[in-house]
């Protein structure tokens, strides 16, 4: 994912060889498109980062019931020998 929301802000570049009397605000607010671009992309990666976390907090917490109830089971069924 860092990858990804780094290798974004590759696709916006630095105004070069700016005409006289054009300044370098006017010349990146003419790139607006590619920071609209840049901003929902790094959105939807963020989005995507926080839920892989989200998926695997789950099945951590799962693994801790899971193996309780495992637990609880031998312990019922090593009762009955």
């Amino acid at each position: 994912f860092a990858i990804g929301i780094t290798l974004l802000i590759l696709d916006i570049k630095v105004p070069r060889d700016l005409p006289a009397g054009t300044g370098l605000l006017n010349a990146l607010a003419q790139q607006w498109p590619a920071y609209v671009a840049y901003l929902l992309s790094f959105a939807l990666i963020g989005i995507m980062w926080i839920n892989h976390h989200r998926m695997f907090d789950i099945k951590c917490r799962s693994k801790k019931v899971q193996a309780a109830l495992f637990q609880h089971w031998h312990m019922r069924v090593g009762s009955h020998y």
